[in-house]
């Protein structure tokens, strides 16, 4: 059934707003009709019966004073905070108490019970030392917990005041993106409760206003998404957005409230060119979500296809490129886009074909790592935005790895064999300043100028519609007594691995060596628990059979290098008789690393330094280092080319003698790739 239908929406004139003039006032039965949408959609993921056992379990267990002994409210934990559970409890009391399908339906004993709990809340009214407790998730679930009982025998005026007065938290104006939208959440609540018209207004004009490109927090002109300052939070925070917009987009039905055209458009770029990019079935990219990847089940988004359902309800006019999107969430047996995806304002860049999926993420002068120590939480995780590569046919590779994987070898990343401490907990930026790549939108090279944690490197990967060519050069180690490594996977172990000679098969995955280093291959039983990495995590050990390959490059490494390929999506028997030839490398060094495929004529450059490059009759010559991409070199129709420092705003480039004086994008489209006609 069409959801949008179920609740009764308006298409265009509830969600897309009547813009063409000034919204009118709510009136109070606007403010019921919101409070009764709240209620619906509330109960839509409600367990009845879980619920109800809950809400008879915490009807016994209360004490007389209205608390309960197992929890401290006292704690000052960060996260997870002992007295949120309070409120969790009433609140699973309160559907209980309001549903007429349960026998708990206006129950005099569990009335009581909620009323009691209210008022200990009031009584200590406890503070946690993360402010997101404070001024997101106490708000929300009391703004919950009203709506419910609004208008039931069971909550007095005093109390509902009392009540609405500690739901005052949290500043909208403040705040960017995600946490911006959480925080509106509870605001209109709040205004429906109390018939505002005026908070209304307000809170509907800075929810939707993060629906606008341009910011340091929020949606990007590339469609990537930064939280916690310029750092790639797609997956996590993009999630909180995209369902923060539905939710007050269901909620406001029967109103002349809603989304702007321009608003609408920005929505439906950042779903469909960067949110949607990081899946492959219904698991998301652990390159996209920070600190999200040290949580169990992070990584897969069970409800993405009927998000997309609702999307496709809200946005007409794109209602079959979600429609295609979740056809390909569903099954990877459906995905038919190829495309290639730079996102230059955040250093990551996507390949998705239909055999696989592979991704890697940088880190530069211009962004942040993924957040490490924050509320407890990736504990390990200081290697990952250090050139950590994705690689995924089914698309769950990785799924729940974390606990079990060994993170000194990061899939991707050239590092001293050990884990380093993280300095900052929040995010720190990289340290250097070339990192990007360039893009025709169906192939493209990334290349980073690594130097931290006493590592350097200058690394590319090529990403090529059916295979994946990583170089290293310049790699020096500093350490004499510890191993400087290149994780090329690591990923969970299944079926058979095969080897041979300078050739390993796994998960229908081939990888070859293209130079004289030595792959080294681990296929072992591994354990580890969530709370290695986590925190907030559970402390039980599980575990998992890991299959891991890498390079060893020796200690006290000096201007080492590896060349290997990557070729998704083979089954045993064509990794046996598949050929490689076509791919060469051309050049892997400090100055520039090259790849051609002579069976496309596809040629990706990356120059370091100024300098020139000669392939059979192509000459090519710049005056910056960038990164050059030519789709056919036959043809010689037009190239591709980028500045991955994203310092200059022009350059001189010369193929085949003939000059061309290219002006880069700048400002926000600075690190862009730009399209020059021969």
């Amino acid at each position: 059934m069409n959801i949008l239908k179920k609740l009764g929406i308006v298409i265009m004139g509830a969600l897309l707003g009547e813009s063409h003039g000034a919204a009118k006032n709510f009136s109070y039965v606007d403010m019921n009709e919101v409070v009764n949408n709240i209620k619906v959609i509330l109960w839509q993921d409600v367990n009845s019966s879980k619920v109800l056992d809950q809400a008879k379990k915490w009807k016994k267990s209360i004490r007389e004073n209205g608390s309960w002994i197992d929890l401290d409210y006292q704690d000052k934990s960060r996260t997870p905070w002992s007295p949120q559970q309070h409120l969790n409890r009433i609140l699973e009391m309160s559907f209980a108490y309001t549903s007429e399908r349960m026998d708990t339906f206006k129950d005099i004993g569990l009335g009581s019970a909620i009323i009691s709990a209210l008022n200990y809340w009031i009584s200590v009214s406890p503070i946690c030392t993360n402010w997101w407790f404070n001024d997101i998730s106490v708000p929300q679930t009391i703004g919950k917990i009203l709506i419910l009982l609004d208008e039931t025998e069971c909550l007095n005026m005093e109390l509902r005041d009392q009540l609405i007065l500690c739901m005052k938290k949290g500043n909208l104006k403040k705040h960017e993106g995600a946490n911006k939208m959480d925080i509106a959440l509870h605001y209109l609540f709040r205004a429906a409760l109390t018939g505002d018209d005026k908070l209304m207004k307000e809170t509907v004009k800075e929810a939707f206003g993060v629906l606008s490109k341009g910011k340091r927090e929020g949606i990007q002109i590339d469609d990537s998404y930064h939280q916690h300052g310029d750092q790639l939070y797609i997956s996590g925070y993009g999630d909180v957005l995209i369902d923060g917009v539905l939710s007050i987009a269901c909620y406001l039905k029967g109103t002349d409230y809603g989304l702007s055209e321009e608003q609408l458009n920005v929505l439906s770029d950042f779903v469909l060119n960067g949110y949607g990019s990081i899946f492959r079935s219904v698991y998301k990219d652990y390159n996209a979500g920070g600190r999200l990847l040290s949580r169990k089940n992070a990584l897969r988004k069970s409800d993405i296809v009927k998000k997309l359902e609702l999307l496709s309800e809200l946005d007409v006019q794109n209602e079959l490129n979600y429609q295609e999107l979740a056809r390909e969430i569903e099954s990877v047996s459906n995905v038919k886009d190829e495309y290639n995806r730079l996102f230059w304002r955040s250093d990551y860049m996507v390949q998705n074909n239909p055999s696989y999926q592979a991704s890697v993420r940088g880190a530069s002068v211009r962004t942040y790592k993924a957040e490490t120590g924050g509320n407890g939480e990736n504990l390990k995780g200081t290697l990952l935005s250090a050139g950590s590569f994705s690689i995924r046919v089914s698309g769950d590779e990785y799924f729940n790895i974390f606990p079990c994987w060994d993170w000194s070898k990061i899939p991707g990343v050239t590092s001293l064999n050990q884990v380093p401490s993280y300095i900052k907990e929040w995010g720190e930026p990289g340290k250097t300043v070339f990192v990007g790549g360039v893009s025709d939108g169906k192939m493209g090279a990334f290349a980073m100028d690594y130097a931290e944690y006493g590592v350097r490197a200058r690394k590319g990967y090529f990403f090529f519609k059916d295979e994946i060519i990583c170089l290293g050069a310049g790699i020096e180690g500093n350490d004499p007594n510890v191993e400087t490594i290149t994780s090329i996977n690591q990923c969970l172990c299944r079926g058979d691995v095969v080897q041979d000679t300078g050739s390993v098969y796994h998960d229908h995955i081939a990888y070859y060596s293209l130079d004289s280093s030595r792959m080294i291959v681990e296929a072992d039983i591994r354990q580890g628990s969530w709370r290695d990495i986590n925190l907030t995590q559970s402390k039980d050990y599980i575990r998992q059979k890991i299959f891991s390959l890498y390079i060893d490059h020796g200690k006290d490494t000096k201007d080492g290098k590896y060349s290997y390929m990557i070729v998704p999506g083979l089954t045993q028997d064509e990794f046996r008789s598949h050929l490689i030839n076509h791919i060469e490398v051309l050049r892997n060094d400090s100055f520039m690393q090259a790849v051609v495929n002579t069976k496309t004529h596809e040629l990706q450059v990356v120059f370091y330094e100024a300098g020139g490059f000669d392939y059979r009759d192509l000459k090519l010559y710049v005056n910056s280092p960038c990164a050059v991409l030519i789709p056919d070199y036959k043809l010689l129709n037009d190239f591709y080319i980028s500045d991955p420092s994203q310092k200059r705003d022009q350059m001189l480039l010369s193929l085949n003698k003939k000059e061309y004086k290219i002006r880069l994008p700048k400002g926000s489209l600075s690190g862009s790739s730009i399209s020059v006609h021969i």
